[in-house]
């Protein structure tokens, strides 16, 4: 009998014990990037100057104000870091912005033409070998500086600005052009 009860509760504390969350992670403290924006910096500077383009969840959400859910362009939020890579940068942004960036929901790595001259090799091996951005990460080259084509954005149609550059880049009539 008293066998069968120690077995019990060992059985139990370990179940108690497995079925914790000890790396529980608020959402409000992430920052989710949907999109990236990497141009040339300017003279003197090393490295790129990347645009980390991110949801701004209580205005998605509607969180505990009555503006949140109307989406546009308060629905994402923009910071550019000058960076050697898309990882540092979101290093740095960790520090400037008081948010973890994650870079899971990421639909869209956009190139400045200047960029896409001098080769993207180095940030295409590092998405093909990140386990953090998603093999359906559409990629894209500006005219212009990546920075203002991500400025520019401006998701009236949808609230949530993932669902937005999915329906650009998933429509079949719509010729790849925002």
């Amino acid at each position: 009998m008293i066998s069968k009860l120690i077995k019990t509760a060992v059985c139990v504390s370990v179940i108690m014990l497995l079925s914790g969350c000890s790396d529980a992670i608020e959402p409000d403290t992430l920052g989710y990037v949907v999109a990236i924006g990497i141009d040339m910096p300017e003279e003197g500077q090393e490295g790129y100057n990347i645009t980390l383009q991110f949801a701004n969840p209580s205005k998605i959400s509607g969180g505990s104000s009555e503006e949140g859910g109307k989406g546009g362009g308060e629905s994402i939020e923009n910071i550019t870091v000058t960076a050697p890579g898309i990882y540092s940068a979101v290093n740095i942004a960790n520090h400037i912005v008081s948010k973890t960036f994650v870079l899971s929901h990421t639909k869209l790595i956009v190139f400045s033409k200047d960029v896409c001259k001098n080769g993207i090799s180095q940030f295409l091996e590092t998405v093909g070998r990140s386990s953090d951005i998603r093999p359906n990460t559409y990629f894209g080259m500006s005219d212009g500086p990546a920075q203002k084509f991500l400025e520019s954005v401006n998701p009236d149609t949808e609230v949530n600005p993932v669902r937005y550059y999915s329906m650009i880049f998933e429509n079949d009539n719509s010729g790849f052009i925002p």
